[in-house]
């Protein structure tokens, strides 16, 4: 995946882009353009419209995670993060939080990982939730065949499912 990125302030005229992500009702909004490129699935290539609160000053490639195979594409910036579904070109999530750092995400055999300072959540590979739980730091987890356990250090035991659970 190639990442082009223009940012810019709110002030800039808006550009073609297939999606809109937009943030919450910060009154310093920024407007930033990403194209992804994908030279192997020219059909995913996409033009993003970020709307950033005042918190995030620009983007770049950190803001961005892609697993080749998995047709997301995941965003992160200061008190939001999201899934960006490049197969139907629209926006899967965009969950806007007020943790303390960025969240990270983590490819497994049957899932994706999602941890960051608030909580930690399993998806599908179609971006689908599998479970949540409550996070806290610090923490260690342990991976088993059907969850990840979470041991919040001096706590307890948390423990996040892999895989749907059959009823």
């Amino acid at each position: 995946m190639k990442l082009q990125i223009r940012n810019f302030n709110a002030h800039q005229i808006s550009e073609r882009f297939d999606i809109e992500i937009p943030s919450d009702d910060s009154s310093d909004l920024k407007i930033c353009y990403v194209d992804f490129e994908f030279e192997e699935k020219p059909e995913y290539n996409i033009t993003a419209k970020f709307l950033l609160n005042q918190n995030n000053l620009k983007l770049d490639d950190f803001n961005f995670v892609y697993f080749k195979n998995i047709d997301l594409i995941f965003f992160r910036f200061i008190y939001q993060w999201g899934i960006i579904d490049l197969k139907n070109k629209r926006l899967k999530r965009n969950v806007v939080d007020y943790s303390l750092d960025f969240p990270f995400f983590y490819l497994h055999e049957n899932c994706i990982l999602i941890v960051d300072d608030l909580f930690a959540e399993t998806i599908t590979f179609d971006g689908e939730t599998i479970d949540t739980i409550l996070n806290e730091q610090p923490h260690e987890i342990i991976e088993f065949e059907n969850y990840f356990e979470f041991d919040i250090i001096g706590v307890e035991k948390r423990k996040l499912m892999k895989t749907l659970q059959e009823t």
